[in-house]
């Protein structure tokens, strides 16, 4: 075959070729299309490599997979840290000094004493203080209880008090006071 009909003969076959590619082109585009599934996948084909990173959720992995492990060693020690400040002196001694040793002052019905007082010895600092009495009696009241200063510093506890008991009274102030480390 030579002349028009051979050149007839190859437009044919581009033209068949070329409908085939076509054809194949079409069809693999609605394959390529299709979602696939875990059952078109070859157990262990699909590694760590071909998973995108950041792309799965704790509820997309099994349940034996979502729970940690047993704990491992321990690390290495770290550094010690730097020496803290020093901290406050502690307590040495206290003691709890009461009015009169302890004996109190008699008060009568229907009076006050403006300043009963409990003094800490020297080189202790008052901690608190308050009164007390010889008996339960109702009636007795305590008009002030404070900490006072003693010749410079806080060293000792007042307490006023008034007796509208109806009978004689024993009161006394106290202070617990503490000899602090120097």
């Amino acid at each position: 075959m030579t002349g028009p009909q051979q050149q007839r003969s190859r437009a044919g076959l581009v033209l068949l070729v070329a409908a085939g590619c076509l054809l194949l082109g079409s069809t693999g585009g609605a394959v390529a299309g299709a979602a696939i599934t875990g059952k078109q996948i070859k157990d262990s084909s699909v590694t760590g490599k071909d998973i995108k990173d950041q792309s799965l959720e704790a509820a997309d992995l099994a349940a034996s997979a979502q729970h940690a492990g047993p704990q491992g060693p321990a690390g290495p020690a770290g550094t010690p840290g730097v020496k803290g400040d020093k901290g406050a002196t502690g307590i040495v001694d206290f003691q709890t000094i009461a009015t009169n040793s302890g004996n109190g002052i008699t008060i009568n019905t229907g009076t006050n004493i403006p300043d009963l007082t409990a003094d800490c010895l020297p080189g202790y600092q008052v901690l608190g203080g308050g009164m007390g009495s010889s008996t339960t009696s109702t009636g007795m009241v305590m008009v002030e209880s404070r900490p006072y200063t003693v010749t410079g510093s806080v060293r000792g506890w007042k307490v006023s008090v008034t007796n509208n008991s109806g009978s004689t009274q024993t009161v006394f102030a106290f202070a617990t006071c503490a000899k602090f480390a120097s």
